[in-house]
């Protein structure tokens, strides 16, 4: 399988990115930390990486030249994101937006760049949060990040 992950430098990405290379997986490990994603690559001869800010379109090129090398894609993991700890008062318009381009309008970008390359029976999974759930309240200062984390549930529901 061909596997892309997002937000592959740390956490819950490069542990998918990580596991997914040990099971034999070709993996394309997205994220803007170059260094770190450098020390994912050291893992497996299986793991590419690719160091871009998805909120741009600069990756799309060097995406096909890796689907073009590696096959159809067969599993999209969006990972990427960011988060913003501030009470909702103190949160500035600038920084909801930015939150939502990381956590939402990335993943947007990712999926329409990907499915064009998918094979029949491909997968997208979309990281979410408790926090985009109901009962969110419980993550004071979270708002703009679990708005933005719910905004991406419900499109992946929509999909």
């Amino acid at each position: 399988m061909n596997i892309v992950v997002s937000g592959a430098s740390k956490g819950i990405g490069f542990e998918l990115a990580e596991q997914a290379a040990l099971s034999g997986h070709k993996v394309l490990a997205i994220a803007r930390n170059k260094q770190l994603l450098e020390t994912l690559r050291a893992k497996s001869n299986l793991i590419s990486i690719l160091s871009v800010d998805l909120i741009n379109d600069s990756y799309k090129s060097a995406f096909a030249k890796w689907v073009e090398k590696s096959g159809k894609v067969d599993a999209l993991i969006n990972n990427a994101g960011q988060l913003i700890n501030k009470p909702f008062l103190e949160t500035t318009a600038a920084e909801f937006k930015a939150q939502f381009d990381a956590n939402v309008v990335t993943a947007v970008k990712l999926i329409q760049t990907t499915v064009p390359f998918c094979t029949k029976n491909a997968h997208v999974v979309n990281i979410s949060s408790m926090g985009g759930l109901q009962g969110s309240s419980k993550y004071p200062g979270l708002s703009a990040y679990s708005a933005s984390k719910g905004a991406l549930s419900v499109l992946t529901e929509c999909l």
